[in-house]
Parts: C-alpha cells; sequence; structure tokens
C-alpha cells in the first residue's frame, strides 16, 4: 500500500460538493439555499476538532478510512458526503431534542426542523442511488453501502428513541442508548470509507469496530463536558438529561444521596444552586473518575482494532489523532 496524504480540508470540499450536488440537481433555490446553511451552522460545531489548530477532522472519517487503507481519499467523496448528511441530519434531531438548536434554526419551529432534517436523509439516499447509476464502485460496494447506511441509520434510530423513552436513570440502559446511537454511527462512517477501499471482510470489520469505539468515546467526552455544560450553554443537569455521568451515581449512591440528587436535579433547572451540589454529588461518588477509565477502555480498544489491520503508520495518522483528540476528557474538579 503507498502512503497517502491526509485531506486537511476535507471537510469543506464535502460541503462544497454538496451545495454542487443541489444545484446539479435543481433543487428549489430557496430550499437549497436552506439546506447549504443550515449544514454550514451545523457540522463545524458537530465536528470535536473541525480545522481547529491542526486537529483531525471528524467529518473526514470515511475519507481518512479509505486513505488509511492506501487509496486515494477522492475515491470516498460522495459516500463521506453522503455520511456527513446523515451526521448533520441526526445531529440536529439531537440537539432538538436537548433544547439545544442554536441560530436560525432556534425560532424556526419543529416544521423547519423536521423538512431539513428530511431533505439531509433523502439527499444520503439519492447520492448512494446516483453511486449505483454512475458504476464508480463494484455492484457488491454499493449494494454493501445501501446496506449498511440504512441498518445503521435505523439502529441510532432506535437508540434515540432510548433516550426518548428513559424515565429512570439506568445506567446498563444508557450505555446501551449510547453504543447504539454514537458507536453505531461512527462505525457506519468507518465501514463506509473501508467499503469505498477494499472487499476484505476483516479490513471492513476492523474499521466498523474501530469506529464503534471512537463513537462511544466522543459520547463520554460529550457527557462529561455536559456537566458544566459551555460559557452560553445550559449543563445537562439543568437540562435534565439522564446523561452517563448521571445514571452511574444513581446507581452507586445509597439511597439516601440518591433521593437527594433526585431532588436537585428536578431544582436545577431554575436553580444554579441545586445545579452545582447536585454536580458535586455526582463528581464526589466517582463518576468523573469512572468515565476517564471507561474512555481510556475504549481508546485502547479502538486503537487495537487499528493495529490488527497492519496500516501504514503515516497512513493511519489521522485516525490515531482523533484518539488523541476524543478519548481522555480531562477532570474539570481538578
Amino acid at each position: 500500500m503507498g502512503q497517502v496524504d491526509p485531506p486537511t480540508s476535507y471537510s469543506k470540499a464535502t460541503r462544497q460538493w454538496l451545495a454542487n450536488f443541489w444545484q446539479a440537481e435543481n433543487i428549489d433555490p430557496a430550499y437549497r439555499e436552506t439546506l447549504s446553511a443550515v449544514l454550514s451552522q451545523m457540522l463545524p460545531s458537530a465536528a470535536e476538532g473541525e480545522e481547529q489548530g491542526g486537529k483531525a477532522s471528524l467529518l473526514a472519517l470515511p475519507a481518512n478510512c479509505c486513505g488509511a487503507l492506501g487509496k486515494d481519499p477522492e475515491t470516498a467523496l460522495e459516500v463521506n458526503a453522503a455520511w456527513s448528511l446523515i451526521y448533520a441530519a441526526f445531529y440536529l434531531l439531537d440537539k432538538v431534542e436537548d433544547q439545544e438548536a442554536s441560530g436560525e434554526l432556534s425560532s424556526s419551529g419543529p416544521g423547519v426542523v423536521t423538512n431539513v432534517t428530511t431533505g439531509f436523509i433523502l439527499s444520503a439516499s439519492w447520492i448512494l442511488y446516483k453511486l449505483e447509476t454512475a458504476q464508480k464502485l463494484s455492484n457488491h460496494a454499493i449494494s454493501s453501502l445501501q446496506i449498511a447506511f440504512h441498518r445503521r441509520a435505523l439502529g441510532v434510530c432506535a437508540g434515540q428513541h432510548l433516550d426518548l423513552a428513559q424515565r429512570e436513570p439506568d445506567v446498563q440502559q444508557v450505555w446501551h442508548s449510547v453504543i447504539a446511537k454514537s458507536g453505531e454511527f461512527f462505525s457506519l462512517g468507518c465501514l463506509a470509507g473501508a467499503l469505498v477501499a477494499t472487499n476484505k471482510p476483516d479490513q471492513i470489520e476492523g474499521f466498523a469496530t474501530f469506529g464503534c469505539h471512537l463513537g462511544v468515546l466522543i459520547q463520554i467526552a460529550n457527557d462529561v463536558g455536559g456537566l458544566w455544560g459551555k460559557e452560553d450553554d445550559k449543563s445537562d443537569l439543568a437540562r435534565g438529561k439522564l446523561s452517563l455521568p448521571v445514571a452511574y451515581a444513581f446507581s452507586v449512591l445509597v439511597a439516601e444521596k440518591a433521593e437527594r440528587l433526585s431532588r436537585l436535579l428536578h431544582l436545577a433547572k431554575d436553580d444554579p444552586d441545586a445545579e452545582s451540589e447536585a454536580r458535586s454529588l455526582i463528581l464526589g461518588c466517582g463518576g468523573l473518575v469512572y468515565l476517564m477509565l471507561e474512555a481510556e477502555r475504549h481508546r485502547q480498544r479502538a486503537r487495537a482494532a487499528l493495529e490488527s489491520l497492519n496500516l501504514e503508520a503515516n497512513n493511519a495518522r489521522e485516525l490515531l489523532i482523533l484518539l488523541d483528540q476524543i478519548g481522555r476528557p480531562k477532570d474539570k474538579a481538578a
């Protein structure tokens, strides 16, 4: 396998390709402009290291996996675009669920959000269909891609349903949701990139395994950050979200403290003092240490999956950078 330069600005190229795709397909100009605007708004914030300070771009995941196998990342352009659209659709729905929609969409109403999300998903399906008609890949690769996209996307929807339906802080159920949502989705991104580059089942499965553990790492990092929120955003505690640290705390606290935590979380939406005390209870029972250990476990499993493929070091560089960027949540209580 030859060495392939990493696509450092591949996500920008993907967004431009999608704008050209919608124009070529004669999509209504106003709707096309809305799709492009929302995509530009959502994708940079969705990617942890989107072209900041030389960090690897999470949005180039399929292209990076294709490149890791020694193929030209440009080969995965259409597949990367389709995956990015599904990424944006699920990311947007997740933000709406968590009441975090920002910018233009925050005041547009559920109808606009649903319409844009539907446009993303249908565009992704149309891209995969056009791959088949253009015969850019083998029939087997295209069929495998279509099956993977639909099956795993449904799996992500099932995980989202678990989130929406869950009322009690069951830590095992939360983990199940994390794997179904984030693990399966990023597994799809890696599997899709590998399918473009190879037809070897062991290599495809290795990348799918890497992606699953990477996705779990991303969710752990998000849930740890969610304990505090951002400067312009509420924390998961103030939103009443049953995140991993919250579920873990309920699984280990004695009954009296668990009841106290439940009352504090009920008040946290409008009471910063209750939110702060709830956070202290979660940190005090070892919730952050537990998640840091889990993150390290998944990081090592992701690395092992890559190492089992015997990839050339330079080709796998971008994927290893992602592990270093996302795999170790920092202890904010220190």
